[in-house]
C-alpha cells in the first residue's frame, strides 16, 4: 500500500538571504510555491521527516524559524 500524503504549508523566517536562497531551492524540489517564504507541500510522513533533517542543515536556531502545518490527508483537502 502507498503511503499516505499530508497537506503541509510551511512557512519560515531565515534571516540571513543565503540561507533563504538555499531554503527557497530546497523546498522548490518538495513543493509548490505559494508567496514569498510559503510553500504548500504533498508529503508522506518519510519525506517529511527528510524535509525537515535537510532543512535542520541550513538554518540558524538563533535567527532563523521554519513552522509546518499539517492541513491533512492530501487526498481529502
Amino acid at each position: 500500500a502507498m503511503e499516505t500524503e499530508h497537506l503541509y504549508l510551511v512557512a519560515y523566517d531565515i534571516g540571513d538571504p543565503r540561507r533563504w536562497r538555499r531554503v527557497f531551492k530546497l523546498m522548490k524540489g518538495y513543493g509548490e510555491w505559494l508567496q514569498l517564504s510559503v510553500f504548500q507541500c504533498r508529503l508522506s510522513r518519510r519525506r517529511q521527516a527528510e524535509l525537515v533533517q535537510l532543512l535542520e542543515g541550513i538554518i540558524n536556531h538563533a535567527h532563523d524559524h521554519i513552522v509546518f502545518v499539517d492541513v491533512g490527508p492530501a487526498d481529502q483537502v
